[in-house]
């Protein structure tokens, strides 16, 4: 039981990713060639709408926001399967964060108080906490360390998600605008040494992000992560009990179990 209850763990922090964006090579009457020798590495136009994006997340003392993410996984027969999920976020700066993820993998609620990060499987009853960090960007990072592995969407949570996600690029493009979901919004590519990844950026005056989509460039198979966003809320009244973990009855407490490096 708590060898399956610690693999449980470890997929859910995979589940919890929060994704960045594919590779759009290519551009009608351009070869891809000549359109990267033609653009800048750090395109202006595309480094001051991300700084914009960051700047309303970073103001903003309280959010809320739906996602719904289709990331790819590679099976034991080297096929790549596909995972959909959807995930209602809440965050109160500096030090408060819940998840809410239901979907094909597991259903998972992450709760962080400031002092204690919580993984509840509703479903199976099974619970494991952490002593945490008193700050979400700290805490976040704990996480990764612990289970070996990313959270791509995780830099809209950060207190300064501009500096996070400038860190290492190599180029970034403005690919012009485009309609998603009914809003009209800048869609931005970044590379990276290990990911490709994508931005839509509402272009009205709220520059919320729209869609993020990441490649895992080094990782086999290269697998892709698709996130859509929705029902933002800025600055919301949330109350703090939000953010406590309450047992529920018959839950049941896992050892939690950190991935291995090779993982």
């Amino acid at each position: 039981m708590r060898r399956k209850s610690a693999g449980w763990l470890t997929m859910a922090a995979v589940v919890l990713a929060w994704a960045g964006a594919a590779t759009a090579q290519s551009q009608a009457g351009q070869s891809s060639t000549s359109a990267v020798q033609e653009a800048p590495p750090l395109e202006p136009v595309a480094m001051d709408t991300l700084k914009r994006m960051s700047d309303l997340l970073k103001s903003a003392k309280s959010f809320s926001f739906t996602y719904r993410t289709a990331h790819e996984q590679m099976a034991q027969t080297g096929q790549m399967v596909d995972f959909v999920h959807l995930a209602k976020v809440a965050i109160a700066r500096p030090n408060k964060l819940r998840f809410e993820v239901t979907g094909d993998v597991r259903n998972t609620i992450l709760t962080y108080d400031g002092k204690v990060v919580t993984l509840l499987d509703p479903t199976q009853r099974f619970f494991t906490q952490l002593e945490a960090p008193p700050s979400i960007d700290e805490m976040l990072m704990v996480l990764m360390e612990k289970f070996q592995t990313s959270f791509p969407v995780a830099g809209v949570l950060l207190a300064d998600p501009y500096e996070k996600m400038r860190e290492g690029l190599k180029t970034a493009v403005d690919l012009g605008v485009t309609n998603v979901d009914g809003v009209d919004c800048r869609h931005l590519l970044f590379g990276e040494d290990g990911a490709d990844w994508q931005v839509w950026v509402d272009i009205g005056p709220r520059p919320l992000p729209r869609r993020l989509a990441i490649v895992y460039k080094n990782v086999p198979g290269a697998p892709r992560v698709l996130a859509a966003f929705s029902d933002w809320k800025l600055n919301p009244s949330i109350p703090p009990g939000r953010f406590v973990f309450v047992k529920p009855p018959g839950a049941t407490p896992v050892e939690l179990k950190a991935a291995s490096p090779s993982n």
